[in-house]
């Protein structure tokens, strides 16, 4: 049997001082205009998440592909990120670097997202 903290995670992150609301925009459908060349007719879903943000890591800054400047934004299960979402919080939206989901015997608990301004 798996051992499911997802609900401990998810309490702790609303417990937190400085949690912040969170926007995942989230890009589906559109139909490909070859004329055009774009993709028209995105329909974009606003989900809400819960969230931490906090600076990320001095060790996982590489200079290249994550920088001192992003954020690591711990979120709960309740919304699976995927790397074309985009996070909105603090009234900026911040696109996705990379997702580490924090999975412990095959349940998911919570992700840790690095995103960038």
């Amino acid at each position: 049997m798996a051992l499911d903290l997802s609900s401990t995670a998810t309490s702790l992150i609303n417990s937190l001082g400085n949690k912040t609301y969170i926007t995942i925009a989230r890009k589906s459908g559109g139909v490909f205009d070859p004329v055009a060349g774009t993709i028209t007719g995105d329909i974009i879903t606003q989900l809400a998440a819960s969230g931490v943000v906090t600076k990320v890591d001095s060790k996982l800054v590489d200079g290249t592909r994550i920088k001192s400047t992003d954020k690591m934004v711990i979120l709960d299960n309740a919304v699976t990120p995927v790397y074309t979402d985009l996070l909105t919080f603090n009234d900026v939206n911040h696109t996705i670097v990379q997702i580490n989901e924090v999975n412990h015997a095959g349940v998911v608990q919570l992700f840790k997202v690095v995103c960038r301004d």
